[in-house]
């Protein structure tokens, strides 16, 4: 995942401590008074995270005064700048976000959510010049689709909705713990986001992604035009780093299918020195099966149509053997009708995996594994 790299300066804090003045034998006085400035930055908090978290044990916060963490309604967790600053922790259950890093919470977290009444969350710019949102799902669990047949073609029971300005964003539902979303909010300085969680009752044979419980932890990152860190135009998902793991959304352990109407990007950073990437299927998951219905094995191009990831110019080899784009079927192959995973090769960057599904149920044998979507670890290779 890409490092969060804070560069917001919101305003700088002047902190005045009287100390003792004397005079010196020439008459002349030193200052009575000892000014201490700090930018508001991100901080560690000292606030442990609840729940299933994405790897982090803190929250992260604002460095900022006591008096005025108090005035933005925020929770003082620790000290910051040297011991000046307070690091103020932001939680938001319902209704306008106007700071950066803002933790949204369902109400009663880290319990569920009681009441299966509408949630809307409005993400507010900070700074005339932040363009990119990052949402981290520290904790996401909702409805997921009903069954793991894709007998409803994957719609979603509840949904979590992002719309921005110019933005088309995939409705996500299930168990997505640990995933996370750029979210383009464009550059113009008082656009927004919406967040907003729809729940419905669950059908018969509905999932719950891992647990019976609807509770979400998402921490929402700002970021501005000039930060080197910021995804390429068209990227839902980002990645940084030698290597890493790729999920579709609901995609867990347990009985899961893919959600329906998905179409984004994954995007991974290409590393100097660095010209290849591989994918293999995640060894402890089953780890690819899309549109598994109606394909026994593998299926490639052409054979792929209605569910498929997209990973163009890629081949068995790196740079050697055809190239094929399109990937469906219970496995991972550039042989149509193989019946065992393998390791796919791109050396086209920009690197890229298409996911793409539609809201059509699928319809086949009930003996098929469950149309699940798929976990992919991929490496950069020189």
């Amino acid at each position: 995942m890409v490092p969060l790299r804070q560069t917001f300066v919101l305003a700088t804090v002047a902190l005045v401590f009287l100390i003792p003045g004397y005079l010196c034998n020439d008459g002349k006085a030193f200052p009575l008074f000892n000014v201490v400035q700090f930018d508001n930055t991100v901080c560690t908090s000292s606030m442990a995270m609840s729940g299933m978290s994405s790897g982090t044990t803190t929250r992260n916060g604002t460095c900022y005064t006591e008096s005025e963490c108090q005035t933005r309604n925020g929770l003082p967790a620790g000290k910051c700048a040297s011991g000046f600053g307070i690091c103020c922790v932001f939680i938001v259950n319902a209704g306008a976000v106007t700071q950066n890093n803002t933790y949204l919470q369902n109400l009663g977290f880290s319990g569920p959510l009681m009441a299966a009444t509408a949630v809307t969350y409005t993400i507010n710019k900070v700074e005339p010049d932040v363009c990119f949102l990052r949402l981290d799902f520290d904790t996401f669990n909702i409805m997921g689709p009903a069954g793991t047949m894709e007998t409803t073609g994957g719609t979603c029971d509840d949904t979590m909705t992002v719309t921005a300005p110019g933005a088309n964003l995939p409705s996500i539902c299930g168990s997505n713990t640990g995933q996370h979303m750029y979210i383009d909010i464009g550059k113009t300085a008082m656009n927004t986001a919406m967040i907003n969680f729809m729940f419905m009752a669950p059908a018969m044979g509905a999932t719950m992604g891992m647990t019976s419980m609807r509770t979400w932890d998402i921490k929402v990152t700002q970021f501005k035009f000039s930060d080197p860190g910021n995804p390429p135009p068209g990227c839902l998902q980002y990645h940084s780093g030698m290597a890493g793991r790729i999920r579709t959304f609901n995609y867990d352990a347990m009985a899961s299918t893919h959600i329906a109407s998905q179409n984004y990007q994954v995007c991974i950073r290409q590393e100097p020195g660095y010209s290849c990437i591989q994918y293999t299927v995640c060894a402890d998951m089953t780890g690819f099966t899309l549109d598994v219905a109606t394909i026994a094995g593998a299926a490639v191009d052409t054979g792929c149509t209605s569910d498929f990831i997209e990973i163009s110019g890629s081949s068995a080899l790196c740079n050697q053997g055809t190239l094929t784009s399109r990937y469906c079927g219970t496995n991972l192959n550039t042989a149509a009708m193989a019946m065992a995973d393998t390791s796919i090769c791109d050396c086209t960057a920009p690197f890229r995996v298409g996911i793409f599904t539609d809201k059509m149920a699928d319809t086949g044998v009930a003996a098929m594994p469950a149309s699940k979507g798929l976990c992919l670890e991929y490496k950069q290779l020189p």
